[in-house]
């Protein structure tokens, strides 16, 4: 009688391992005349070989199909960098930001920059300018305030 042939064992992915490709895939076509099935976080069943193909900089897996229904195109988003915005109302813009009392250099840096104490927000109003070059992003609490510091309010007629 005839053995059955052997399954190769079946293992993890390890780091390096290369992914192979099912075969030639048709040209995608416009993203009019597909649909998107799924949009997936890394890290959720379905993302997990891409994330340790593109680590970190995946943002974003998406299931999309054509309109016949005959193929499913994976597509991912990267983060590939980074800048600050200099142009637009983004850099003259302000922001609230949270600068705590044991901090008198940096809140003296923040004064020089352009920034002032807002006492109804209990905030530094600073612009985007001013927080970029402090390095301060990580402070924001409430992105463009819309009125200058010491400004009232309008009052409702």
């Amino acid at each position: 009688m005839a053995k059955a042939p052997q399954r190769p064992a079946i293992r993890p992915i390890a780091e390096g391992d290369p992914i192979e490709s099912p075969g030639p895939v048709p040209p995608m076509p416009s993203l009019a005349q597909t649909r998107v099935g799924k949009s997936l976080h890394p890290g959720r069943a379905g993302t997990v070989k891409l994330l340790r193909r593109f680590g970190a900089p995946l943002l974003l897996v998406r299931y999309r199909y054509d309109w016949t229904g005959l193929y499913r195109y994976t597509t991912v988003e990267l983060l590939v960098g980074a800048e600050p915005v200099t142009r637009g109302n983004g850099p003259r813009a302000l922001y609230a930001v949270r600068l705590d009392g044991n901090e008198p250099s940096l809140k003296a840096a923040a004064r020089a920059l352009g920034g002032q104490w807002d006492p109804q927000l209990l905030r530094w109003a600073l612009p985007g300018h001013a927080i970029q070059a402090l390095g301060l992003s990580h402070r924001v609490e409430l992105a463009q305030v819309t009125r200058q510091p010491g400004q009232r309010r309008a009052r409702p007629r």
